[in-house]
């Protein structure tokens, strides 16, 4: 019934760029009936539109075409898309101002950054409408797992700058209007918590949305505690790996499902977990995104890093963007019947997984199976900063005997095999990244599949 109420009075401010949102959400909710040859072909007319775009309007692809010899006239199948080079990070901090396009008005630009959390933060612009476009998608997405405009929604999320501080009067419509309640969990302490935990218990949020790694956190201190008394509807995990213990503590504590939805910074929506719960859906209508192993397409189950384009932003365009994480793509086809194809897993950043002498590439669910239910461990993080060594830092909750300590060795040193030094710490906390994530796995070594930056 509220939601009813809050559409109206939520586009009573910013009537063009709201009204931006439901027009996208319209259409975005009709692209769900097509067939795939249906979407297969909205998405290649999408790339070719923003490729003629960037080649007229945007002088760093302009000269990376003509560099070529290469004009978007003469890309036609897949193979031909594969032959424009991947945007690195480093491509957009060299030449940022080059990369918005020259037709666009630069005062109704929005400039953002990444978070920094491997490495130097990097800027990017958007306009209004390419914002709207991705707010229409998470509102499409969040229909899947129950909730609508309007619906009571809890927030455990740790970048400040998207914490509201600001004006009382902004605050109230936060809380009472958009009906929000909001934990900083990069500053969050057991105190906190649990006045955060009761306001839920008598408010009774519908949603929940949060950083994997804070829900896991919220949820295991809700057990701990005996407050496991807040049941929502659905709780959405983002920003970070999702792991399949984490999934699970988040379910039995808060008894409904988990919906993972994968996005970041500057391509806010790429692909979200479906009803069905058979992997992530991409948003294809919205998105191009490659998963490739060596510069070829990786098979179905094979680990590849994610190059991605974004179809609708047009004032900066990002095609072929080398984000820095690694997917596995699947096979199998939804039984939700939506047109979207699949991913199997986000397997986590570039920088997660572990190399090994032997050739071996070590998934971070490894440590996650391996430290899970040991009495002790609170958190932990694998670090390597070079192919032969390995530092896991444990964050302890109570006593951990040193049997225990070198069990735990003695298996991480089973698994990577010969030639690699295994050392463990255990400390009182670790430290969170500046965005308030938590980062179980961290390597310096470079994977021999993933495009080198240049």
């Amino acid at each position: 019934m509220y939601a009813k109420l809050f559409q109206p009075l939520w586009m009573l401010r910013d009537r063009e760029y709201r009204g931006w949102v439901f027009r996208y959400r319209r259409e975005l909710e009709r692209n769900e009936q097509l067939s795939v040859d249906q979407i297969q072909a909205l998405q290649w007319e999408r790339l070719k539109q923003l490729l003629e775009h960037a080649y007229l309007n945007v002088p760093f692809y302009r000269r990376r075409f003509d560099d070529m010899g290469l004009h978007p006239s003469a890309i036609h199948t897949p193979e031909d898309w594969r032959r424009i080079p991947i945007l690195t990070r480093h491509d957009v901090q060299a030449n940022l101002e080059d990369l918005v396009a020259t037709n666009c008005d630069r005062n109704r630009l929005s400039r953002n950054t990444t978070g920094g959390s491997t490495g130097t933060p990097m800027a990017f612009y958007q306009d209004n409408e390419h914002l709207a476009c991705h707010q229409a998608n998470k509102l499409r997405f969040r229909a899947w797992a129950g909730f609508e405009m309007g619906d009571k929604i809890a927030l455990l999320w740790g970048a400040d700058r998207d914490i509201p501080t600001r004006s009382w009067i902004e605050r109230q419509r936060i809380r009472f209007i958009r009906r929000e309640r909001w934990l900083n969990t990069f500053n969050v302490t057991p105190e906190k918590m649990k006045r955060f935990a009761h306001e839920l218990i008598r408010w009774r949020p519908k949603y929940v949305l949060a950083y994997a790694s804070s829900a896991y956190l919220f949820a295991s201190f809700l057990r701990e505690q005996g407050l496991d008394r807040i049941h929502p509807a659905a709780v959405e995990t983002s920003a970070d790996k999702l792991y399949d213990f984490q999934r699970q503590v988040i379910e039995d504590v808060f008894q409904c499902p988990v919906f993972d939805f994968y996005g970041s910074r500057e391509i806010a929506g790429m692909a979200g977990e479906c009803e069905a719960h058979t992997g992530l859906h991409v948003f294809s209508d919205i998105v191009h995104l490659e998963v490739l192993h060596n510069g070829r397409p990786a098979v179905p189950g094979e680990m590849g890093e994610v190059i991605v384009t974004d179809l609708h932003n047009f004032a900066m365009p990002l095609i072929r963007y080398q984000n820095g994480d690694l997917a596995q793509t699947s096979e199998e086809t939804c039984p939700c019947g939506r047109p979207f194809p699949l991913l199997t897993e986000i397997v986590g950043r570039a920088v997660d997984a572990i190399s090994t002498p032997n050739g071996q590439y070590v998934h971070g669910e490894f440590f996650s199976h391996l430290f899970y239910g040991v009495d002790g461990v609170r958190r932990y993080q694998a670090y390597q900063p070079s192919l032969n060594e390995v530092r896991i830092t444990i964050e302890s909750s109570g006593d951990l005997s040193e049997d225990t300590l070198q069990t735990l060795r003695r298996k991480v040193m089973a698994h990577l095999g010969p030639g690699i030094e295994v050392s463990m710490q255990v400390v009182d906390a670790i430290p969170l990244t500046p965005t308030g994530k938590h980062r179980y796995v961290i390597s310096e070594v470079l994977l021999p599949f993933v495009s080198r930056p240049d």
